[in-house]
């Protein structure tokens, strides 16, 4: 293949989403888009990209709502439909999949999909011919199979990949974040976090735990700690010198 040019819309790894809005006559209105990326923080975004003058973006900017389903190979052939104006002409009903409303805003879902949102314009910033919109997110509807499962795993959820021209599906699992870093077991750091989380005190029990799973920030995670230092740092128990020592240290997380 040949080196992609600076301005090639050349990307790995991007999800296919179907993104469902209503036209103005109240019919459904689905896109295959993969310009799609999440906000970390309050509030939780979909970040979708949009070139050109698309009837999603028309839609999007009159009713601010819009539904975003995970694309897998079982949607593939409705998806291809959607995505061309001839096909959706020739074979949109042959190809279409069961219709829902959505479950919190007025939004098209499809029914059975295995992960979807439902969200609603928040911000949008415009550069060239392309819009980039954070979509708060309102909703997630996730399928009770997927539910069962232990963690996000991908393999069993299979969300198609897509590559310029081409899709693809996840293949095998390489392991846990920390798992191919070198042990932390005797790191002082992660002792102190370890004692927080078995305190049994909400206030730094939940957000070390959080921490060490990866689900907070370390933003999070100091201003628990400095306010547990405030309300209980000189009572004379085992976690004085401890919050004293994190504070020490804060700056490796």
């Amino acid at each position: 293949m040949e080196k992609p040019a600076n301005n090639s819309p050349c990307f790995f790894t991007q999800q296919v989403f179907l993104i469902g809005t209503y036209n103005e006559d109240g019919k459904e209105n689905f896109a295959p888009i993969s310009w799609v990326s999440y906000t970390w923080g309050e509030p939780g975004c979909l970040i979708i990209s949009m070139h050109g003058n698309k009837q999603t973006k028309r839609n999007f900017e009159r009713t601010k709502q819009l539904s975003a389903t995970v694309v897998t190979p079982d949607l593939l052939r409705f998806m291809e439909t959607c995505g061309s104006k001839l096909h959706k002409r020739r074979f949109y009903d042959k190809e279409r999949v069961l219709i829902t409303k959505g479950r919190v805003l007025d939004v098209p879902l499809i029914a059975n999909s295995k992960w979807s949102y439902e969200c609603e314009l928040y911000h949008s910033v415009q550069v060239g011919e392309t819009t980039t919109y954070f979509a708060e997110i309102k909703n997630i509807n996730v399928d009770d199979e997927t539910l069962k499962l232990d963690f996000v795993d991908l393999r069993v959820i299979n969300p198609i990949v897509y590559s310029p021209g081409n899709y693809f599906t996840i293949g095998e699992h390489l392991g846990k974040m920390g798992d191919f870093c070198e042990s932390l077991d005797d790191d002082e750091l992660k002792i102190i976090l370890d004692k927080f989380a078995d305190s049994g005190w909400v206030l730094i029990a939940s957000p070390s735990s959080k921490y060490l799973r990866g689900d907070a920030t370390k933003e999070e995670l100091i201003a628990a700690v400095e306010q547990a230092a405030k309300e209980c740092g000189s009572c004379g128990c085992e976690y004085d010198s401890l919050y004293k020592r994190f504070f020490e240290l804060k700056d490796l997380l």
